[in-house]
């Protein structure tokens, strides 16, 4: 049963009939729209119809934009003087004709200045509410008005969805937590980038960040990072992914001069490379004119092939996991090396420099060490993009365009000589023959998304790892799935896969860390973020500090973070950290602004190619006397003298090679080696 109020039917057929359904019958209608309720009245109600209509308009009419609002207000004043001229003419006697009572209707809305000229009680009357509504309508609501449309033109301004015109700048696609390191490295190579503006025949260095949003706290975190650094002028922040061609058109990308692609943000394991390869498909699908360089990076090794296909342009594309596990292990193999690394991609250290040496064309590549007095040659760069050929590849010579990579302090201090001293060559004492290494054993604490890159590369040193294990509260299911999955088959090395939570001690003891020889703590990125990340390391490393303090034997520890403000916090002695997104963003800002410089990254941590290590000193304590004679004697061994680590923990890389040195047996020789051979190296 319905109600006799309900305004639902129900025909034959079960369907209910609505107030608005057809009514066959005018009286049957008039008598239903009666017992309706009051809101099904309303919206019948012819009056009340006009009146939405209206308020509907002027609605959509207010929402136009700020012209639109102003002429609502143009049109509110144009009625209210029109209005109270027409009362003032017909009430007043006071005018001749209603366009004179109008102007003096207008004249009270926009001056309250004339008020005092008014006499008569009706005419005042009428001029005070002329010039009242003249402050309300025209100065509060276009004040009002004025000041949203201020506030949302510099939103939409903020928001960076302006496209900007330039030419020859640097731009960076994506924001992740490295980004801001990325800038600073760009902006502290003057010198490189003073050669990289002259290349192009730019007045300063611009770079340009696409983000997807960008906002007051991205813009801080720039501040906070740059600090004297920061220029609001030469960094310009625009909003947009890099997967679509009108954001990339956004920020001009066909004429930048480099375009940077890093990898993923930190988590974001699924689909990273995938990101990469359609943002060089898009950003080469550009119809006309030529594409710029693009140095990408790339989390799998294995699609760097497939990102030199999607891009047709030139490109440089970075194997970020190859980098960091490969600089890892040769930690593991060699300690102290990490010291090494961290000077040669510190911008106030030691750099490696590419210079054309034009007078030297046809000298054996043996004698470049004698046409650098205040740098050191490691190899030279031919053809374009560029091979690389480091000094120990045999007997060949220099050629016209061949570049040389140094080893230097500055790009002036490390300029070849113009001529090149002939030396009576007499008898050189070789380093001894190196010692076969004692094979170690190593735990790595922790997981991540480099770990198949890692230990392949321990799985290729069985003279120096016997055993390894990894311990991480990871599933094994997952881990041994991920290895699969990237073909990966250790074979050399026996490696044991162990489900641990490292953060609690009764299964920190279980691991007995005092055991092993090395332990290396990676960084687990299946956190929300680095900072998260770091925080587990920092407790997982306090948490073994405290159980290896009563061990007779310390073992190496290496641990690596992702932010380089949480190194100090690793601090203590026998450690030694990496701070790997730092290295990372260190190659991508170098070879952004001197292209070649990938292929010598390539081949000094890269597989296969020259290693650094660190050989002891040995009976060649006793018979150096100068850097310069230390380099020539480890020539004739095949390898390249780069500087010396001392006993007491200093190191000198790219000496003074005429001042005298004082070699110890305990001291190690830095060496870039052709990495054929193993040393005992603790």
């Amino acid at each position: 049963m319905h109600s006799e109020n309900e305004p639902d039917t129900q025909d034959k057929t079960g369907r209910k009939e609505s107030a608005i359904d057809f009514v066959p019958n005018l009286n049957e209608g008039l008598a239903y729209l009666l017992k309706a309720p009051a809101h099904i009245r309303r919206m019948t109600d012819p009056v009340v119809r006009i009146k939405h209509f209206f308020q509907f308009r002027l609605e959509r009419l207010i929402l136009r934009g700020a012209v639109a609002r102003l002429l609502v207000i143009v049109i509110a004043l144009a009625l209210v003087a029109v209005a109270g001229g027409l009362l003032a003419y017909r009430f007043t006697g006071a005018f001749e004709s209603p366009e004179s009572s109008v102007w003096w209707a207008f004249l009270r809305i926009t001056d309250p200045g004339y008020l005092g000229d008014d006499e008569g009680i009706w005419l005042r009357v009428i001029s005070v509410v002329m010039t009242l509504c003249g402050l309300v309508l025209l100065i509060g609501a276009l004040i009002a008005i004025m000041t949203q449309w201020l506030n949302q033109t510099i939103q939409q301004l903020e928001q960076g969805l302006t496209p900007i015109i330039m030419k020859n700048h640097i731009l960076i696609l994506g924001w992740n937590s490295r980004t801001a390191a990325l800038v600073e490295q760009l902006l502290s190579s003057e010198g490189r980038v003073r050669r990289f503006l002259d290349t192009f025949g730019a007045r300063g260095l611009k770079i340009v960040i696409l983000a997807e949003e960008i906002g007051p706290v991205l813009i801080q975190e720039l501040k906070d990072r740059l600090g004297s650094l920061w220029r609001p002028r030469q960094i310009i922040l625009r909003s947009g992914s890099p997967l679509r061609l009108e954001h990339l058109e956004r920020v001009d990308y066909r004429h930048a001069a480099a375009v940077v692609l890093p990898s993923e943000k930190f988590g974001e394991r699924t689909g990273a490379d995938e990101g990469i390869i359609k943002t060089l498909m898009t950003a080469g699908s550009a119809p006309v004119g030529p594409l710029p360089l693009m140095v990408a990076e790339m989390v799998d090794p294995d699609h760097i092939h497939a990102g030199m296909k999607a891009y047709p342009g030139p490109a440089e594309i970075i194997a970020k996991g190859l980098l960091s596990s490969r600089i890892l292990v040769q930690t593991a193999r060699f300690p102290g090396l990490s010291h090494v690394v961290e000077d040669l991609f510190d911008q106030e250290g030691i750099q490696i420099f590419l210079h054309e040496a034009h007078q030297h064309i046809d000298l054996p590549l043996s004698r470049l060490l004698d046409c650098f007095d205040a740098a050191i040659p490691i190899g030279i760069i031919r053809g374009s993009p560029g091979i690389f050929k480091p000094l120990l590849s045999g007997s060949d010579s220099l050629q016209p365009g061949d570049r040389v990579a140094v080893i230097g302090n500055s790009y002036e201090s490390s300029r070849p000589l113009k001529k090149v001293a002939v030396e009576n060559s007499k008898a050189i004492e070789s380093p001894p023959v190196p010692v076969q290494s004692i094979p170690r054993r190593m735990l790595i604490i922790g997981w991540n998304s480099t770990m198949p890159s890692l230990l392949a590369e321990c799985d290729c040193y069985p003279q120096q790892f016997a055993e390894i294990d990894v311990a991480s509260i990871k599933p094994l299911a997952e881990r041994e799935n991920l290895l699969r999955r990237k073909g990966i088959h250790l074979a050399q090395v026996k490696i044991r896969q162990l489900e641990y939570d490292f953060t609690a001690r009764s299964e920190l003891d279980q691991l007995r860390p005092q055991d092993y020889d090395i332990i290396m703590l990676v960084a687990n990125d299946w956190l929300a973020n680095a900072d998260g990340a770091d925080a587990r390391s920092l407790l997982g490393f306090l948490m073994l500090t405290e159980v290896l303090e009563e061990a007779r034997k310390k073992p190496n520890i290496i641990v690596e973070a992702m932010v380089e403000a949480s190194a100090g916090l690793f601090a203590a002695p026998g450690v030694e950290l990496l701070v790997t997104p730092k290295l990372q963003s260190h190659m991508l800002a170098q070879v952004a602004l001197r292209r070649e410089l990938n292929t010598v990254f390539e081949h000094l941590f890269g597989v296969g190619g020259a290693e650094l290590r660190l050989r002891p000193a040995g009976v060649l304590a006793e018979t150096t006397t100068d850097f310069h004679k230390l380099q020539r004697q480890v020539a004739a061994a095949g390898e390249i003298a780069l500087g010396i680590f001392h006993a007491d923990g200093t190191m000198a890389l790219n000496p003074d090679k005429k001042k005298p040195l004082k070699l110890e047996s305990a001291d190690r020789i830095i060496v870039l080696s052709a990495g054929t051979t193993d040393s005992q190296v603790s």
